[in-house]
């Protein structure tokens, strides 16, 4: 499992599969804490947007990568 380093002020985030990525304070379900979730689009599950095809893109994304470690550069605005 890749995991993004030298992020100030955080620690633990993965790329990894998943499907939900709701607002636990709204009382959704949630498969990323912080992390990326990978998938290949769109969708709704359990009644929530949702990344779809996650685990297999994960496969794929890490095969293609070959598991060697990369650098990920992350521009524009973010807040």
């Amino acid at each position: 499992m890749y995991e993004i380093l030298d992020v100030p002020g955080r620690s633990g985030i993965r790329l990894h599969g998943g499907n939900l990525a709701g607002d636990r304070t709204k009382g959704l379900i949630t498969h990323f804490s912080g992390c990326i979730g990978l998938g290949i689009r769109q969708g709704v599950l359990s009644n929530q947007r949702a990344v779809l095809i996650s685990q297999a893109t994960v496969s794929t994304f890490e095969s293609l990568m070959q598991h060697k470690d990369f650098d990920l550069i992350i521009e524009g605005d973010h807040a």
